[in-house]
Parts: C-alpha cells; structure tokens; sequence
C-alpha cells in the first residue's frame, strides 16, 4: 500500500523547497562577492528549480490531474473539473 501525501502536505514540502531557497538566496547576499557567494547563488536558483518542479507534478487535482496554476492554498473546489477537493477527496 501506497503512502499518498494529502494536497495539504504537498503544500507544506513545497513551501519549504521555497523557504530554503530564499534562505540560501539571502546568504548568497550577505557574503562577499567571491566562489562561495556563487556556490550559494547556484544552489539557491537549483533548490528554486527543484520546488517549481515538485510543485509542478505533485500540487495538482487528484481528480482530473490539472494543477492548480498559482494558488497557494488548496482550494475547496478543483477551478478545472470542479471537482470536491475536501479530506475525503485527499
């Protein structure tokens, strides 16, 4: 048996794929201009990457597989198929 992560936790992974990021991103600032500060650089935009990515294959309606554009939160209702997007549907 499979275990499947509701929408509300794919929700949660991809923020912090987007929280890292920026964090990486904002210590890339911080250092001086040098290797480490572009290690820091590349690794933010890669860690960047790999979220849109996850988000893009995982944060989408279970019933017709579309995702949910921009949206940030779950939403009650798929805006694609209409479909209910509530706990039982997750």
């Amino acid at each position: 048996m499979k275990n499947e992560k509701t929408l509300k936790q794919h929700g949660k992974i991809v923020e912090h794929f987007f929280a890292a990021a920026t964090i990486l991103l904002l210590i890339c600032l911080i250092l001086p201009n040098g290797p480490i500060a572009w290690a820091f650089l590349i690794l933010g935009i890669a860690v960047m990457g790999l979220g849109l990515i996850y988000r893009a294959r995982h944060f989408k309606c279970p019933h017709c597989e579309k995702s949910f554009s921009r949206s940030q939160t779950v939403p009650a209702y798929c805006p694609h198929c209409g479909g209910k997007l509530g706990q039982e549907a997750l």
